[in-house]
Protein backbone atom coordinates (compact mmCIF):
# COMPACT_ATOMS: atom_id res chain seq x y z
CA UNK A 1 0.00 0.00 0.00
CA UNK A 2 2.47 2.34 0.87
CA UNK A 3 4.73 1.55 -2.10
CA UNK A 4 1.58 2.54 -4.31
CA UNK A 5 1.44 5.87 -2.50
CA UNK A 6 5.08 6.78 -3.56
CA UNK A 7 3.82 5.56 -7.20
CA UNK A 8 0.71 7.71 -7.18
CA UNK A 9 2.87 10.65 -5.50
CA UNK A 10 5.73 10.33 -8.67
CA UNK A 11 2.81 10.81 -10.93
CA UNK A 12 1.21 13.35 -9.82
CA UNK A 13 4.46 15.32 -9.61
CA UNK A 14 5.61 14.56 -12.84
CA UNK A 15 2.25 15.01 -14.12
CA UNK A 16 2.66 18.90 -12.98
CA UNK A 17 6.69 18.84 -14.20
CA UNK A 18 5.11 18.12 -17.53
CA UNK A 19 3.17 20.97 -17.74
CA UNK A 20 5.45 23.22 -16.30
CA UNK A 21 7.90 21.77 -19.20
CA UNK A 22 5.89 19.93 -22.03
CA UNK A 23 9.25 20.18 -24.67
CA UNK A 24 11.19 18.10 -22.09
CA UNK A 25 10.83 14.29 -23.36
CA UNK A 26 12.64 13.01 -20.42
CA UNK A 27 10.17 13.67 -17.80
CA UNK A 28 7.37 12.29 -20.09
CA UNK A 29 9.99 9.26 -20.24
CA UNK A 30 10.43 8.81 -16.35
CA UNK A 31 5.87 9.31 -16.09
CA UNK A 32 6.02 6.39 -18.89
CA UNK A 33 8.89 4.18 -16.69
CA UNK A 34 6.45 5.09 -13.38
CA UNK A 35 3.75 3.70 -14.97
CA UNK A 36 5.44 0.55 -16.14
CA UNK A 37 6.36 -0.40 -12.41
CA UNK A 38 2.54 0.06 -11.32
CA UNK A 39 1.62 -2.42 -14.39
CA UNK A 40 -0.37 -0.21 -16.10
CA UNK A 41 1.44 -0.22 -19.84
CA UNK A 42 -1.37 1.13 -21.43
CA UNK A 43 -0.86 5.07 -19.85
CA UNK A 44 3.00 3.66 -20.16
CA UNK A 45 2.70 4.07 -23.83
CA UNK A 46 0.63 7.18 -24.26
CA UNK A 47 3.64 8.77 -22.12
CA UNK A 48 6.63 7.42 -23.75
CA UNK A 49 4.60 8.67 -27.33
CA UNK A 50 4.78 12.26 -25.64
CA UNK A 51 8.00 12.19 -24.91
CA UNK A 52 8.36 10.80 -28.86
CA UNK A 53 6.73 13.46 -29.95
CA UNK A 54 8.39 16.10 -28.48
CA UNK A 55 12.43 14.73 -28.99
CA UNK A 56 13.57 16.75 -31.90
CA UNK A 57 15.68 14.04 -33.71
CA UNK A 58 13.65 10.72 -32.67
CA UNK A 59 15.68 8.48 -34.89
CA UNK A 60 19.18 9.73 -33.40
CA UNK A 61 18.16 10.28 -29.79
CA UNK A 62 19.18 7.09 -27.46
CA UNK A 63 15.68 7.97 -25.10
CA UNK A 64 13.48 7.24 -27.60
CA UNK A 65 15.24 4.58 -28.51
CA UNK A 66 15.34 2.98 -25.04
CA UNK A 67 11.46 4.14 -24.49
CA UNK A 68 10.71 1.11 -27.37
Amino acid sequence: LCIDKDFLLAIEILKDLIKTCPKDPHVASILGRVYLQMGNVKSALLAFRHAENVIENPAASALAHFNR
